[in-house]
């Protein structure tokens, strides 16, 4: 049975052993992907080498005519001195042009050391034949400029809109030695009412603790990010912030008024370790530190500071997969104070998991679903500069939570020459559970907005 199944495995396979036997013959290099359609016009630049092409064109019966062709064939060759006054084509290379697709390059093939050249054209046109008739419609274009670094459609596609985590996940990717990525990011949160544990608290309850009453609370934050490959292990991410907060109050007498702050926030800096990358899944380790260089000096309530005082370390982990049209991650982070700050507190530690899905509509065009944990610990210590009769943020026991958020997203890239390699995030989040320690405003609703550009394009990451 065996030497059976041996027999008929020769006769499937012997196609593909021939075409590689008669591709090494004659020095020949192929790629295709993408499917041709034979019966479309075909258009060939003018040279000694197009017309042996277009001979095996017209063989095949394939239109060749220079009026509006779908296709079109660039080739190029080299020649080298047979005898010392002789010259001959020594080698070649060319590319097949969809041009009623942008000019998308969907073939590549070269071949040196020329023996035949009529021989070698036709091996190559009948493997080109060959190919395409073994492929189906899923083939993909590629772009001339990653230089055919997709050609294995198992491979990882970084030029995928769902290539990344949604508009607010930072130190998702990694990058290869060298790659480059700068980002901006904006976020904008809006928080009203005011809750203990899951329970909505009114303005007459609030003020027969505390003298104003904190009704909402507003969080503008812009984000610099900036990544680079160190080898193709390690990657660091930094990220700077400029945060913005307001929050709104009325006191007894029912006047409303607000308090706000604005600057510079703390600096994060990761390290992204690469543990193993296979075909459609990553999987990689998150380790930094938070650095304090926002502004902690001024008598604020807690929430209020555009820093924290004091350095934080940070580790976790990324997992990614993709597949033909779903991609998605997991990442849990954990932030850690590493001690107190100059007012004697601490903020709790934190713990920020997310997990999210992708599905992929156009080549361009993606949605995605995010669901993210977040547990903020108690403080540790406390502010005495502060009045904890005057409001809510001024006591620290209003502080640490439990949130589920649920966030829809919208992801684009663009195939626009002028702004290739970029990447556009949009979503919208709100919670589906909240918990609170003590009195603190809640139901907070999130809008996420992100933009990534990688000046060496794709293939670095």
């Amino acid at each position: 049975m065996k030497r059976y199944l041996v027999i008929i495995s020769l006769i499937f396979c012997y196609p593909v052993f021939s075409q590689n036997s008669d591709l090494k013959k004659h020095n020949l290099s192929l790629k295709l992907v993408s499917k041709l359609d034979l019966g479309e016009k075909f258009d060939l630049s003018d040279n000694n080498v197009s017309l042996l092409f277009r001979d095996q064109l017209l063989k095949k019966n394939i239109s060749v005519s220079d009026e509006d062709p779908r296709y079109f064939i660039s080739i190029s060759f080299g020649w080298k001195y047979r005898r010392a006054t002789e010259l001959k084509i020594d080698n070649y290379k060319g590319f097949i042009i969809d041009k009623k697709n942008e000019d998308k390059v969907i073939s590549e093939f070269s071949s040196s050391k020329i023996r035949d050249l009529d021989e070698s054209i036709r091996v190559l046109v009948e493997e080109i034949f060959n190919l395409n008739n073994r492929m189906d419609d899923s083939g993909k274009f590629i772009d001339i400029s990653d230089h055919f670094q997709r050609m294995d459609m198992k491979s990882w596609n970084s030029s995928r809109p769902d290539s990344h985590g949604p508009a607010l996940i930072f130190g998702d990717h990694t990058h290869k030695r060298g790659g480059i990525m700068i980002g901006l990011r904006g976020s904008y949160s809006n928080s009203e009412d005011v809750l203990n544990d899951n329970v909505i608290f009114n303005q007459n309850q609030i003020t027969q603790f505390y003298n104003l009453h904190v009704y909402s609370q507003r969080i503008t934050t812009h984000y610099l990010e900036f990544m680079y490959g160190i080898n193709d292990k390690l990657t660091i991410s930094s990220v700077l912030s400029f945060l913005n907060y307001k929050s709104n109050y009325l006191n007894k007498k029912g006047d409303d008024n607000y308090i706000s702050s604005s600057g510079l926030g703390d600096t994060e800096l990761q390290f992204l370790y690469g543990i193993f990358k296979k075909n459609w899944l990553k999987f990689h380790l998150n380790i930094g530190l938070i650095i304090p260089t926002g502004n902690n000096k001024m008598d604020l309530p807690y929430q209020l500071h555009t820093g924290n005082g004091y350095f934080s370390s940070l580790i976790g982990s990324t997992i990614l997969f993709q597949t033909k049209k779903f991609s998605g991650g997991l990442q849990p982070i954990f932030r850690s104070p590493l001690h107190m700050n100059s007012k004697n507190y601490k903020l709790g530690n934190f713990l920020d998991f997310n997990y999210w899905v992708s599905y992929l509509l156009t080549d361009n065009l993606s949605i995605s679903y995010r669901q993210n944990y977040l547990n903020k610990g108690p403080i540790s210590g406390i502010d005495e500069k502060l009045d904890i009769k005057d409001m809510i943020l001024n006591n620290s026991s209003n502080y640490g939570h439990i949130i589920f958020d649920n966030a829809f997203g919208l992801n684009f890239s663009f195939s626009n020459r002028s702004l290739i390699n970029s990447r556009l995030s949009l979503e919208y989040s709100f919670p589906i559970y909240q918990s609170f320690n003590g009195l603190q405003t809640g139901n907070i609703n999130k809008i996420n907005l992100s933009l990534q550009y990688s000046p060496g394009g794709h293939k670095n990451h």
